[in-house]
């Protein structure tokens, strides 16, 4: 090995073959400044060996992985917050404080058949309560109701039950406290 103590510098193949790697992974090495580059092909011999065992602990602990675009310990944060989540979810739903979806769809469906017989009723109560009302009114009625009944299916845009996932996604705060504090 051609190491000049005096400078302290090595050059790319003495830095190979002293971390039994390649010419190209040394330049990839001082691309990605774990090895301290001096000049044209000489390296800072110290600082670049102390920089190289530093990244192989890193990498050994796992606070570091072999492909640099992923970052463990981020990754790892990120499932334990996912986790963390799933398991307020399920204690919420144990607790009853949300309802699964597949509870909620025929709920939901009743309360919307029982709002559209109330709606569409009221033309005939009308009539049977105002005795004086023309056949012309009551069709006219019974237009407002089923009018109305198609507007507010309109301005509501038949969502699926999922599509809540969605919205939340969106970034609106779908389970406030306030709210739910306010109707109690």
């Amino acid at each position: 090995m051609a190491v000049r103590a005096a400078e302290g510098t090595a050059t790319t193949d003495d830095l190979a073959a002293l971390f039994q790697v390649t010419d190209r992974h040394i330049r990839e090495l001082a691309r990605r400044g774990l090895v301290l580059k001096e000049g044209r092909g000489r390296y800072d011999l110290m600082g670049s060996v102390t920089r190289y065992i530093v990244h192989l602990r890193e990498q050994a602990a796992g606070r570091m992985g072999s492909d640099e675009s992923l970052d463990p310990v981020a990754e790892g944060a990120l499932l334990k917050r996912s986790q963390r989540e799933l398991n307020e979810l399920k204690k919420a739903e144990i607790e009853g404080r949300v309802i699964p979806l597949e509870r909620i769809g025929p709920a939901w469906a009743r309360v919307a058949n029982a709002t559209r017989s109330s709606v569409l009723a009221i033309p005939g109560k009308a009539r049977s309560h105002l005795p004086h009302l023309t056949v012309h009114d009551g069709e006219t009625i019974d237009l407002l109701c089923r009018d109305a009944l198609e507007n507010a299916g309109a301005v509501l845009n038949a969502p699926e039950i999922g599509s809540a996932v969605e919205s939340d996604e969106a970034g609106e705060d779908v389970d406030d406290e306030s709210d739910t504090d306010a109707a109690e």
